[in-house]
């Protein structure tokens, strides 16, 4: 069966329209929401020739993280709030958003740890092309949709790229970033919310500090789960540490292409504050204050600089409650309204 789309009457709690697949992307369920930004005439014949017109797109790709049953899930039930963010924001901007597949916690282990169960798909968007086949399959299922009875309707194109994602879906996006083809030069940022964990090699702050010279930049949030690689990358950025976490003194430089910001003032952010401004949660004092002889445990006095500056903040921010989510929907709402 071939990859199309359909607009389920049980989704269209939002202006705009909202589409699913029964049948995968290349592998992967997908779900688009096209705003009412967007102001789409399906089927229109003012383009050359009579021929509908060709569309030019903002497009936002939303890389999932645990606990999601599909994409029905994602849209309506998962606290991301994904719709939610892109129909509020006010922006003309498709979100697609792949399912990826589901990791959830079946128990804790005798140390108290969380056990997973599941896997997300980190291979499909990489690859040969991989994101890039992904992408021209779902411009033309959308085209499809815009042009009923067109046999051959004109497929979109893609004139502004985001990849967010949020939490395990850190590593489908290194992958996804990797496999963007001919849509790599329309890729203006990469959004990564409270996902930057060790990873493999090399780890999340290593990975991403190199990535971005393709010419993309980078947006990354953390909550208290991913302060070490979050801090380690804000470090870099300002020339101040190594890709092992240590200390460069004088600092080297700065990498103006990375941005990181503590998960916390999503009003300023909203409001155009500069996303690199950490002193005004006064996050950049509790980074560089050592913690009292006391709390310097083993793994504290031989650890690296970047380790070290990343507990010496976890001991003393406070995040909001459910930070996790909260990164995600605030912080999505107003990078939209930031870039578009």
């Amino acid at each position: 069966m071939a990859f199309e789309l359909t607009a389920d009457p049980k989704l269209q709690d939002l202006t705009g329209v909202t589409l699913t697949s029964a049948s995968p992307c290349r592998g992967l369920f997908t779900g688009i929401y096209v705003p009412a930004a967007h102001n789409k005439t399906m089927a229109a014949s003012d383009g050359e020739d009579g021929a509908p017109p060709v569309e030019m797109l903002n497009v936002a790709i939303w890389l999932h993280g645990f606990e999601v049953t599909g994409v029905k899930d994602l849209f309506t039930g998962n606290q991301s709030k994904i719709r939610d963010s892109v129909s509020k924001s006010g922006r003309d901007v498709i979100l697609i958003a792949p399912f990826l597949g589901r990791v959830h916690a079946t128990g804790t282990d005798a140390n108290g740890n969380t056990i997973w169960d599941g896997h997300l798909d980190s291979k499909t968007l990489a690859g040969t092309n991989g994101g890039e086949l992904y992408i021209d399959e779902a411009l033309l299922a959308l085209a499809k949709f815009w042009n009923p009875g067109v046999a051959n309707p004109p497929i979109p194109r893609v004139k502004n790229l985001v990849l967010a994602c949020h939490s395990g879906g850190g590593v489908p996006m290194r992958a996804a970033v990797q496999g963007l083809g001919k849509y790599l030069g329309s890729l203006r940022e990469c959004w990564a919310f409270d996902c930057l964990y060790r990873g493999s090699a090399p780890d999340d702050a290593s990975f991403w500090f190199e990535e971005v010279k393709k010419g993309f930049e980078l947006y990354a949030y953390f909550g208290p789960s991913t302060a070490y690689q979050a801090i380690k990358l804000y470090l870099m950025r300002e020339g101040m540490a190594t890709d092992k976490g240590d200390k460069i003194d004088p600092p080297s430089g700065k990498n103006t292409k990375v941005h990181v910001t503590v998960g916390y003032d999503a009003a300023a952010q909203a409001a155009g504050a500069n996303p690199d401004d950490v002193a005004n949660t006064g996050a950049a004092a509790q980074m560089a204050a050592a913690l009292p002889a006391g709390q310097q445990d083993k793994a504290y006095v031989n650890g690296s600089y970047a380790y070290k500056t990343a507990r010496n903040l976890k001991s003393r921010h406070s995040f909001p409650a459910d930070v996790h989510y909260f990164i995600a929907r605030s912080f999505f709402l107003a990078s939209l309204k930031r870039l578009f």
